[in-house]
């Protein structure tokens, strides 16, 4: 019974050792490194509406999710890892639509605190989307590096 209890000590401090452990609160690797034409595929966070008669054209600050870990060279270099939060300005005229991005955060709690971001407005293109059908809160798209 004492053994059996020591093990279960044992094995909540490791735990509790694993859960406090700090994480890294910025993303430090050179995003130079990610290869032009890469696409990172995100999740949109928050829907985007489309334009309306007493609204013509919309202009909101958004935020989508990393679905996977993006790799540099060598390919086993994590350069923005999964879950990570990656800003964009929403634009929409109801004939032109797009997210023109900005910035990438370690996660969301970067985000709300503003810190560690690393702007990558010159390092990708554009993303378009439907004039017509805005942006929904889930929706998959992609962010190309030039």
């Amino acid at each position: 019974m004492k053994k059996i209890f020591s093990y279960s000590l044992l094995t909540i401090s490791l735990a509790s050792c694993a859960f406090m452990s700090p994480t890294p609160s910025k993303i430090t690797q050179n995003l130079q490194q990610v290869n032009p034409g890469t696409t990172v595929a995100v999740v949109a966070l928050v829907p985007m509406e489309i334009p309306n008669p007493t609204q013509p054209k919309i202009l909101n600050s958004t935020a989508f999710r990393v679905t996977q870990d993006v790799h540099g060279y060598p390919n086993t270099v994590i350069l923005i890892p999964q879950n990570a939060i990656i800003t964009g300005v929403y634009s929409n005229d109801g004939k032109v639509c797009q997210v023109s991005w900005q910035a990438v955060y370690h996660d969301y709690q970067a985000l709300e605190k503003d810190q560690g971001a690393l702007g990558v407005a010159t390092m990708v293109n554009n993303t378009s989307c439907d004039p017509k059908l805005g942006i929904r809160a889930g929706q998959i798209m992609t962010m190309t590096f030039k």
